[in-house]
């Protein structure tokens, strides 16, 4: 939800409803750039093959989608977001952890968004073989120095 200037009334209004009926859509991360636009951030359920990462802008005067950027690893297992941040040029990332082609092996993901399109500007698939972890903390670790 927006609210104007006078803090009181709503703008607009949005709601992310996934793909999957009674599936899990789990928030991370929201920021606001300098033009007012919103990103958010999350894991969302899909049928064929667990979670993505999706990331979504709206637009500010409206809450419109702009645009919407999901991750799908090539492993097609769970793809599970930790966090969301803004940096210099609205560059946005998103950082989580990823499920490769094993049960036991699990990756931390960064991918840097362009702001207008939400086309990946850079990337980075590090892989942690059969560590248990605090997916949060380990990807706010590697995320920050990012951007």
């Amino acid at each position: 939800m927006k609210y104007g200037s006078n803090g009181g009334d709503p703008i607009w209004t949005y709601e992310y409803h996934g793909n999957v009926s009674g599936g899990d859509d789990t928030p991370v991360g929201l920021a606001v750039d300098g033009d007012g636009n919103v990103y958010y951030g999350g894991t969302t359920t899909i049928a064929s093959h667990g979670t993505d990462f999706i990331v979504e802008r709206l637009d500010a005067g409206t809450g419109d989608v702009d645009w919407t950027y999901t991750y799908h690893s090539s492993g097609n297992a769970n793809d599970d977001a930790a966090d969301l941040a803004i940096g210099p040029g609205n560059v946005l990332a998103i950082t989580g952890t990823s499920v490769g082609t094993s049960e036991d092996e699990s990756d931390i993901v960064t991918v840097v968004l362009d702001p207008d399109d939400g086309s990946v500007i850079a990337s980075e698939w590090p892989v942690i073989m059969g560590q248990e972890n605090d997916e949060t903390e380990i990807a706010r670790a590697r995320f920050r120095p990012c951007i």
